[in-house]
């Protein structure tokens, strides 16, 4: 009986082989550090992806379509193998050709694709990809997201594919696109804008409620964000740009020197540091803000320079922990009892330790005749230094600045209504603002204070983000018409126009303008251009010989296209319908800097012809001829002799096109040379075409 085999394809084997190459290529990308483990679901980010303003750990965790993150009371469900594995390539080799700074747009990618493979597939395994399963990963997520965010999601499944075609791991082709289409709203009329500006900006009642709110703030939690608040609005600030703010950071001058009040500022997405200016009418409260906010951080920037005093060289770590003068006889002892462990903790005893000790795994050893427990002191100091920050000594993977420079560098829990450790600091992550300021949460800075709005006649706590700060302050800008575009962008920290910023109507921008003229719109005076352009009518442009005109990278093109397409491919410097003029200094710039270029290619291909590389022959009799046509044309162009404005054309026909090709291979197969029959003149005059077509002369 003969043995039955399974025949394969064979771009299926070589899907499998390109699959495992990219692996590969993949795990030898140097992107972590030397302890990276590939084979972990969840890995630990924090010195490669963290984002400005980002304290604490940064993970990537490879968890399946809707499943929680894990945590330590949490458990999950990661994407299903081999799906899995090339979801882990592919995270590293996009962030060793892009680094970027958030992966998580690209994670809910390849989580939609694995959940779109384990329903529409017989494996989830990235080979099996057809633009059907592409569009189910679409459908799953276009269920869950809004049209704006599925559109930057598919996005990345799009380029997902890309790589996939690219790399040929897909059985086949997949050549697919994004699906779902999403534009901006850019009008600034209808229900649409105002929908759209009144979800953006802050309303008026909770910015009363906030000044209220700095007004009766006490508790160090409190006092810290209702003065942060005033600091965001001062200025048009991010919020991690505030986290991150330097102690010393108030400015008695400007910018330009001139005095005044500024704040030194860092902003995030590519601008320089600058002295940002605060308007007169919020300066003194600003001062006082920034004030309060020193008062209540000045323990934790102490605690961060006692263990920063302890590093020694690059890369070390601290080795003792903090105690106050009273605590220092603990150094000397073995073992410690509960309530000092309280006193290291919290500077004080009769606090419960139990749990923190179970938490870090401190052993307790029992006392003889007693009920008591005692523990290593070792072992309470390691546990300690564990909890500094992970960036130590520095508050973020940018490593601008160290914990002791910051301002909001505070105890740990000095923030919250817990117990502040007397030991331990932390700086302020750029995520605990909008905490405090969640309406929703139970510790807002509105609930603590007892700040509710009434709506639909129950009472709740108000609401607002951090960024709206930052686009009312744009707003008042330039309701104001006090400051220009590039002022106001200037102001926020941008390297580029604000437009999303601002929130006029069409209707307040026409009055302003209005205001302006002192009138209507109809008695804004005509523009001039401070250039004259000179334009010819078409019967002009006809007389001076011209069927036709457009511009060219050297002057301008007189083939009528109408009459038929380009016989040279946009050869423009060698052909006998371009005309340059002398004096036109753009254009001269253009071709004197093709001269330079074509120089370096002949030269190129000089050294490729030396070594008989196949075609250097023709490429450089190619580049020989157009270089010469460049010299040819600034030698005219030089001359003294040739007056300014005169149109220059060269005649020569010696290039490529269409026709010849045609009657190139026509002469090999008839082995009758045509061009015998084409007078010098006719060849001089460039008309070769026409007389092969029977259009000549002697018509």
């Amino acid at each position: 009986m003969s043995d039955i085999v399974d025949l394969v394809p064979k771009r299926f084997l070589i899907a499998d082989q390109k699959l495992a190459t990219f692996i590969q290529e993949s795990k030898e990308l140097v992107v972590f550090d030397d302890n990276f483990d590939f084979d972990k679901n969840i890995w630990n980010a924090t010195n490669l992806v963290g984002q400005k303003g980002k304290r604490g750990v940064t993970t990537i965790p490879f968890t399946a379509w809707g499943k929680p993150r894990p945590s330590a009371n949490v458990t999950s469900e990661f994407m299903l193998e081999p799906f899995l594995t090339f979801a882990k390539a592919y995270i590293l080799d996009e962030y060793e050709r892009t680094k970027k700074v958030s992966l998580n747009r690209d994670l809910q990618a390849l989580r939609a694709i694995s959940k779109a493979l384990e329903v529409n597939a017989e494996r989830c395994c990235v080979t099996l990809l057809t633009a059907n399963i592409l569009d189910a990963a679409v459908a799953i997520v276009k269920r869950k997201y809004s049209l704006e965010a599925a559109h930057g999601i598919s996005a990345c499944i799009a380029h997902i594919a890309q790589i996939v075609d690219n790399k040929f791991i897909g059985r086949i082709p997949l050549q697919w696109k994004n699906p779902v289409k999403y534009i901006s709203p850019r009008a600034r009329i209808g229900e649409e804008f105002e929908e759209i500006r009144n979800k953006r900006l802050p309303d008026s009642n909770i910015l009363v409620a906030l000044g209220r709110a700095y007004q009766k703030a006490s508790h160090p939690e409190d006092v810290i964000y209702t003065s942060m608040c005033a600091v965001m609005l001062g200025s048009p600030d991010r919020v991690n740009e505030v986290a991150s703010l330097p102690e010393d950071c108030e400015s008695p001058t400007l910018g330009d020197g001139t005095p005044g009040y500024a704040l030194r500022w860092w902003p995030s997405k590519g601008a320089l540091p600058q002295l940002k200016a605060i308007p007169e009418v919020m300066q003194d409260i600003v001062k006082e803000a920034i004030g309060r906010i020193r008062k209540c951080t000045e323990y934790g920037r102490a605690l961060a320079r006692f263990y920063e005093d302890q590093i020694k060289s690059e890369g070390s770590f601290p080795t003792i922990v903090y105690l106050p003068d009273h605590l220092e006889y603990l150094r000397t002892q073995e073992f410690v009892s509960k309530d000092e462990i309280s006193k290291i903790l919290w500077g004080e005893g009769g606090h419960i330790v139990d749990d923190w000790c179970r938490k870090n795994k401190i052993e307790g050893i029992p006392v003889s005749g007693s009920k008591r427990q005692i523990h290593r002191f070792s072992d309470v100091e390691k546990a300690i230094l564990k909890e500094l920050p992970s960036h130590f000594p520095y508050s973020d993977n940018t490593k601008r600045y160290k914990c002791s420079e910051l301002l909001f560098t505070m105890q740990k829990f000095s923030n919250t209504k817990r117990r502040p450790y007397a030991c331990i600091y932390v700086a302020m992550d750029r995520v605990d603002l909008n905490y405090r300021l969640d309406g929703n949460n139970k510790t807002s800075i509105f609930s603590n204070l007892g700040l509710n709005v009434i709506v639909d006649g129950i009472e709740q706590p108000f609401k607002i983000t951090s960024h709206q700060f930052r686009h009312y302050l744009n707003h008042l800008a330039h309701t104001t018409g006090e400051l220009t575009e590039i002022d106001i962008d200037l102001w926020s920290g941008r390297t580029s126009r604000g437009q999303t910023y601002n929130h006029l109507s069409s209707e307040e921008i026409s009055s302003r303008t209005a205001e302006l003229i002192g009138g209507s719109l109809s008695q804004l005076p005509a523009l001039k251009a401070d250039k004259q352009v000179k334009l010819y009518v078409r019967a002009e442009f006809k007389r001076l010989g011209i069927e036709a005109g457009h511009t060219t990278d050297f002057g301008y093109c007189a083939h009528d296209f109408a009459a038929s397409p380009c016989q040279k491919h946009q050869e423009c410097l060698d052909c006998t319908e371009q005309f340059c003029i002398k004096g036109d200094v753009e254009r001269e710039r253009n071709l004197r800097f093709e001269k330079e270029e074509l120089e370096h290619l002949v030269e190129m291909a000089e050294n490729a012809n030396s070594q008989k590389k196949y075609g250097a022959d023709r490429w450089l009799d190619r580049q020989k001829v157009n270089l010469a046509r460049a010299k040819e044309l600034l030698g005219i162009i030089d001359n003294p002799d040739v007056p300014y404005g005169a149109p220059i054309r060269l005649i020569r026909n010696n290039n490529y096109s269409k026709i010849s090709h045609a009657r190139s291979i026509k002469e090999q197969d008839s082995g009758i040379a045509l061009s015998k029959n084409i007078s010098d003149e006719e060849k001089q005059l460039g008309v070769l075409g026409f007389s092969l077509l029977g259009i000549g002369k002697n018509n």
